[in-house]
């Protein structure tokens, strides 16, 4: 196994049943089938108990997972892709995010705060992270607004001089 006990794969192209071999100690859950327009998640099996999927939210190209931490801490984490070419597609994806936050929040205790982390690739290269607006001025716009509204913190690594964590794959035996 790779040693990671979540791992997120937007864009996995996985048929919605797909099901990993028992003997890697994980399981995989799959939406949006074999096409760009999906998503994957990969639990490892001795962590479900307190990493689940939660299939009431998200979308093919989206899938949340519930975190239990510390002292009944909920940590919710979403794996996203938005649509790369298609500006109504990435507009509904944007929507739906908002509208799967909205709903966990009225999932958590009453006054308290939604702790969420987003996961992925909007598709979009925001100003506010300095590498310059992104050519898709309504793109740019709405993400920045969704980021103030919400406020969110952005980080892109490649961005803020960070090194990217390399990932083994023994199949391929090279670094991702």
């Amino acid at each position: 196994m790779l040693d990671l006990c979540v791992m997120g794969l937007p864009g996995a192209r996985l048929w919605d049943d797909f099901k990993l071999p028992a003997n890697l100690g994980a399981s995989i859950t799959a939406r949006g089938g074999p096409s760009y327009d999906s998503c994957a998640v990969l639990i490892r099996n001795d962590v479900r108990d307190i990493v689940m999927e939660v299939p009431t939210v998200g979308s093919n190209r989206s899938i949340w997972v519930r975190v239990m931490c510390n002292e009944g801490v909920q940590l919710y984490v979403c794996f996203y892709s938005f649509h790369a070419s298609n500006n109504d597609l990435w507009q509904d994806e944007l929507v739906g995010l908002k509208a799967d936050l909205t709903v966990l929040q009225g999932m958590t205790s009453a006054g308290s705060t939604l702790d969420a982390l987003l996961v992925g690739d909007a598709n979009v290269q925001p100003g506010v992270l300095g590498g310059g607006a992104d050519s898709n001025r309504t793109r740019d716009t709405q993400i920045t607004k969704f980021v103030n509204e919400r406020g969110l913190t952005l980080l892109n690594p490649s961005l803020a001089g960070m090194d990217p964590v390399p990932v083994q794959l023994p199949v391929r035996g090279k670094p991702l």
